[in-house]
């Protein structure tokens, strides 16, 4: 009798984990809907989209630092994050919601957005973002705006790439676009001189070599 009364506790919090998991999923998947309107997003959606790939020499080095990281979506990123807590290390990043930082800080792209930094926001707008594009154009698009130098944001990565190599992302060999990562993943001016950006450039470089 005892153990029947366990088990009945048992499956009864389970059912409440269960609901609370897919009630805060479902909450994060549609809530962009009390932001924003469908025509808002397909807006938004549609400045993503207009982002160009880069070239097939960047994503080749790109791609075996970060394997399949350009298709990581919000779903992968949130289930990284709540598996977390069970060792898992490994975090899943989409750039749908990175594009929501983008946002509040740079007012180039005339992004249709709620400027209130609520906790969530920025991601409630990736999940809106991502029903209308895909995480590979965010990615494209997070690739190539939110570089700032000199305190100005850059045009695009190649316009970086001219800075630093005097050449097109296209043109680059290997270690430059190795170079090149660094900078934009660490996203700050002059990164060249700093000592982590050497260390970043250290670590990418014998990750390649390892495979």
């Amino acid at each position: 009798m005892k153990a029947m009364k366990r088990k009945n506790i048992f499956r009864v919090l389970l059912l409440g984990i269960l609901i609370i998991f897919l009630g805060g999923y479902l909450f994060l998947k549609f809530s962009w809907l009390t932001l924003y309107s469908f025509d808002d997003m397909k807006h938004n959606a549609r400045i993503v989209d207009s982002s160009a790939s880069p070239p097939v020499n960047f994503l080749k080095v790109w791609d075996r630092l970060y394997p399949n990281s350009r298709n990581n979506g919000m779903n992968s990123q949130l289930w990284s994050e709540m598996t977390s807590i069970f060792g898992n290390k490994k975090y899943r990043n989409c750039k749908c919601d990175e594009i929501g930082y983008l946002a509040w800080d740079n007012n180039n792209h005339n992004f249709k957005f709620n400027i209130e930094k609520g906790i969530g926001k920025y991601r409630r707008f990736g999940y809106g973002l991502q029903y209308y594009t895909t995480p590979e154009k965010c990615f494209d698009f997070w690739l190539n705006n939110g570089i700032i130098w000199n305190g100005r944001y850059l045009k695009d990565l190649d316009e970086l790439s001219n800075i630093t190599f005097n050449k097109n992302v296209e043109g680059l060999n290997e270690t430059e676009i190795i170079e090149l990562i660094a900078y934009r993943t660490l996203s700050y001016s002059r990164a060249k001189d700093s000592i982590m950006f050497k260390e970043t450039v250290d670590e990418l470089t014998a990750r390649l070599k390892e495979q």
